[in-house]
């Protein structure tokens, strides 16, 4: 564990080490204190710096881990910022296995703690098990030397945390490393404290920020009782409540949960809060935080600007509704068209079509229920539509035949080729390479064009 090096320039700032000019300054270490000689060309003068945590080289400290008994203490740097026992509390190596004490920082706010107490950090250095100890401690001078008075394992807080569905969506895949700052410590007849908990994922070398922060309040009696206060506003596995049942009914309302809704966040909710995300181009964790939530209000309210394309038809207008109708509202969405065929007899099928293009979406219209109605869409270029339109499914511009495949498509080589997502309604597709594909296409190949309705049949 690296210690901090905070008081470094508090520590010397009289004497000019950290700038300016002064006196130069000669310092020798006896029996662990830092002797600070000033020599003048008038006189030579000899002051201790002791540093804040002075009291507790002068007893012996005790072990708040292994009840190895009391260690004596010797500073861990030049600066004071921390101290290291001069022998291993679990062996015989004196340089493995320490425990070391710092200063909190920053400082909480204590209320009850007296002049002859320390509140500090305290940790084991260079220790020999997997996962670190550490811990807050209160000490209070006693006739052995500094007796233990309570001391905080962060791993006992970690067990609270495990109880919590919180945590348990977050929790690391490695090992977990906790550590907690307290933010209040009172140590009066309601003695309690509140922290701020991280856990570090111990396998993920190359995480920059926490598996998991919150906050807790916890007791100081003999057995440690917590209660979580944070509330990050995330839904996830394992909540239950109105909040839940809410968000259930958002889900049903578009289609993306079965009803009715029960306020468990179970996995068929958790499966529908993916798929919205991904309809809806969020992260698909399967959790529901302010994001989510946001768009699953504005989507069903009306009030985002998003436009659905599906197998049930685009956005509010839905297929088989009566062709002038749907192309007025239609036009609506989109504007002014780009291209229109007019109604024309299909060369294959003999019905009436009418195709209306923007940019690289269309919509068709046919005869083919018997009268003329909304009837199909397709895409002939992904990378050229409304940035508004999203598609069911997930397909934004760059999918890959990799990302298709996993949403559960399948590929078939007739027609020179094309790709079925029986699920989406989508029944053709291509990719931007030449065909014939020998068996699949790479996985490299982006999705071109895909349709649903007529659009998605191939006819000729």
């Amino acid at each position: 564990m690296t210690r901090r090096v905070a008081f470094l320039c508090s520590v010397l700032l009289a004497a000019g080490a950290c700038g300016g000019e002064a006196t130069p300054l000669i310092t020798t270490t006896v029996a662990g204190l830092s002797t600070t000689t000033t020599t003048t060309a008038a006189e030579t003068t000899t002051t201790v710096d002791a540093g804040p945590l002075a009291g507790l080289v002068t007893a012996g400290v005790e072990d708040p881990f292994y009840g190895t008994g009391y260690h004596a203490m010797d500073y861990g740097d030049a600066t004071h910022t921390y101290l290291l026992s001069v022998d291993s509390l679990t062996g015989p190596d004196p340089t493995v296995d320490r425990l070391g004490i710092a200063l909190l920082d920053p400082a909480p706010v204590t209320t009850g703690t007296g002049t002859n107490q320390y509140l500090v950090e305290v940790w084991v250095e260079d220790p020999s098990e997997e996962i670190p100890t550490s811990g807050v401690a209160l000490y209070t001078l006693g006739p052995d030397g500094w007796e233990l008075y309570v001391n905080v394992d962060a791993q006992a807080v970690l067990g609270f945390l495990e109880t919590t569905t919180d945590y348990d969506a977050r929790r690391p895949t490695g090992p977990p490393a906790p550590a907690i700052q307290l933010v209040t410590f009172d140590w009066t007849g309601s003695a309690h404290f509140v922290a701020d908990v991280s856990v570090f994922d111990l396998g993920d070398v190359t995480a920059s920020a926490p598996a998991y922060q919150g906050q807790v309040e916890c007791n100081l009696a003999d057995i440690l009782e917590c209660v979580l206060l944070s509330d990050d506003g995330v839904l996830r596995p394992g909540d239950t409540g109105e909040a839940v049942e809410q968000m259930q009914d958002l889900l049903i309302a578009l289609g993306y949960l079965a009803a009715p809704s029960d306020g468990v966040y179970d996995g068929e909710t958790e499966d529908g809060v993916r798929a919205f995300q991904r309809d809806y181009r969020l992260v698909r964790d399967g959790k529901a935080g302010p994001q989510t939530l946001d768009l699953l209000d504005e989507v069903t309210s009306g009030e985002s600007d998003i436009v659905m394309a599906s197998k049930f038809g685009v956005g509010t207008v839905l297929f088989n509704t009566e062709s002038v109708s749907a192309w007025n509202a239609l036009k609506d969405i989109f504007g002014t068209p780009d291209a229109e065929t007019g109604w024309y007899v299909d060369g294959c099928d003999g019905h009436q079509w009418w195709k209306t293009t923007w940019d690289g979406f269309t919509v068709i219209f046919t005869d083919r229920s018997g009268s003329k109605r909304f009837d199909g869409w397709y895409v002939s270029d992904l990378n050229d539509v409304p940035s508004y339109l999203y598609f069911a499914g997930g397909f934004r511009p760059g999918s890959t035949w990799a990302y298709t495949r996993a949403l559960g498509a399948t590929w078939d080589p007739t027609y020179g080729g094309f790709f079925t997502l029986d699920e989406f309604g989508y029944n053709n597709g291509d990719f931007v390479v030449t065909p014939p594909y020998p068996t699949d296409p790479p996985d490299s190949a982006v999705v071109e064009s895909f349709g649903t309705g007529t659009g998605a049949f191939v006819t000729c």
